[in-house]
């Protein structure tokens, strides 16, 4: 916002360029692109207040994309690739093991063996 009320009079004050008849027309067809059909290209050209007349509309009628040429995208698609997926459980990293579950080895090679207890009486 202006802080100063003259300087933003001042820029009111300025004149504007009319729009050019090659803007103008950009902006139809982008609109025509923009578009769904007939009908809907017409509304929007008018809320626009771009020319609505026949020749203007029979015209634009190949840039919708239903009933010419294809929609224009601004990325070029790439072609889809399979990619196996393996699911990763992110909760505890140590979870996160992907090889065999770990082996113990057998009771006899860790050591002497524990006595069962004995019963005090």
């Amino acid at each position: 916002m202006f802080t100063d009320w003259a300087e933003a009079l001042e820029a009111e004050s300025l004149p504007l360029d009319p729009t050019s008849a090659q803007q103008l027309a950009a902006a139809a067809q982008v609109t025509a692109r923009s578009s769904q059909d007939k009908h809907d290209m017409t509304l929007l050209l008018d809320v626009l207040g771009l020319p609505t007349d026949p020749d203007t509309l029979t015209a634009l009628l190949p840039l919708i994309p239903e009933t010419g040429d294809k929609p224009v995208t601004t990325t070029a698609a790439t072609e889809a690739i399979d990619v196996p997926v393996i699911p990763l459980t992110f909760s505890n990293p140590r979870n996160c093991w992907t090889g065999p579950p770990p082996t113990r080895p057998p009771p006899s090679a860790t050591g002497p063996t524990a006595s069962p207890p004995t019963s005090r009486s």
